[in-house]
């Protein structure tokens, strides 16, 4: 009985030793990337706080919920990973009545990562990986609205400091 143990724990660690030097390839942790599988803890992080973000929007679409002026959500699209919009820094492209929404959704964020993604016209939603269903609306719910409100001030005083030149 010993002998059949020692045997089953050596193809096993065979095994675990095969695994980790293929997980260790580029190509292959790209691949499994794209497929939504992750090979790190920081991966698994990002993958939960886009889940979590997806569906909040999801929710917002089921419940009609309207963001100020921009309306009800009519479709939500997540991007794959490796994607031309997911290189361009789009995670979620949300299309409202009005408006679309590019948001790239991230564990932590800064102030200067959130004026670089304004730049670019992307919404940055920070959401912990360890955050609530409940939480995480609330998290969409003010990125969005904050986004917009930026968004039509700047435009704003922008069209007004362009008369005057």
């Amino acid at each position: 009985m010993e002998k059949k143990a020692r045997r089953t724990r050596r193809t096993q660690r065979t095994r675990r030793k095969a695994w980790n030097t293929l997980r260790k390839k580029r190509e292959v942790r790209n691949a499994l990337w794209i497929l939504g599988v992750p090979t790190s803890f920081a991966q698994q992080k990002g993958l939960t706080s886009e889940e979590r973000a997806l569906r909040s929007f999801e929710y917002f679409q089921r419940r009609r919920k309207k963001f100020g002026l921009l309306g009800e959500i009519k479709k939500i699209t997540p991007t794959m990973h490796y994607s031309k919009e997911d290189r361009r820094g789009i995670d979620i492209k949300v299309e409202f009545q009005n408006e679309i929404l590019f948001a790239e959704v991230k564990n932590q964020g800064s102030q200067k990562l959130e004026e670089e993604l304004w730049e670019k016209n992307r919404c940055l939603i920070v959401m912990p990986w360890n955050t609530s269903d409940e939480k995480a609306r609330d998290i969409i719910w003010k990125a969005v609205n904050r986004f917009f409100r930026e968004r039509a001030k700047k435009s704003s005083t922008d069209q007004f400091l362009g008369a005057y030149h």
